[in-house]
């Protein structure tokens, strides 16, 4: 099922929940739209997302799977695309274990002038 809400925003969430949870007290709404201000939701939106998740995952947020208490921060996305405003530019390349990176001018130049050396 698709949400129109982000990871980052579902930990941001999920750790403010945790907050609540630890200090045994109920969840004040008006605060939680507080601390997520950049969002413009609802507290009834969040609410809803909150008990949603809570219907994924289990009823205390403590028992929730541990990637929802790192990297709340949306400029440490790591989208392919650009959708999120705090992703820096395109990813970059994987090289695989075991090979070597991809050789620079510079290497190939001097690689080429060995090898003739080498033939004369």
């Amino acid at each position: 099922m698709r949400t129109s809400f982000h990871d980052w925003e579902d930990k941001q969430l999920v750790r403010i929940a945790l907050e609540f949870e630890n200090e045994g007290t109920r969840v004040t709404w008006d605060y939680v739209v507080r601390r997520m201000e950049r969002l413009r939701l609802t507290p009834r939106e969040l609410k809803v997302r909150l008990t949603t998740l809570k219907g994924t995952y289990g009823k205390r947020v403590r028992d929730f799977p541990r990637c929802f208490f790192c990297g709340a921060t949306p400029d440490r996305l790591l989208l392919s695309s650009g959708e999120a405003s705090g992703s820096r530019g395109p990813p970059r390349a994987m090289t695989r274990r075991g090979t070597s990176p991809p050789r620079t001018h510079l290497a190939r130049s001097l690689a080429s002038t060995s090898s003739a050396e080498q033939q004369s």
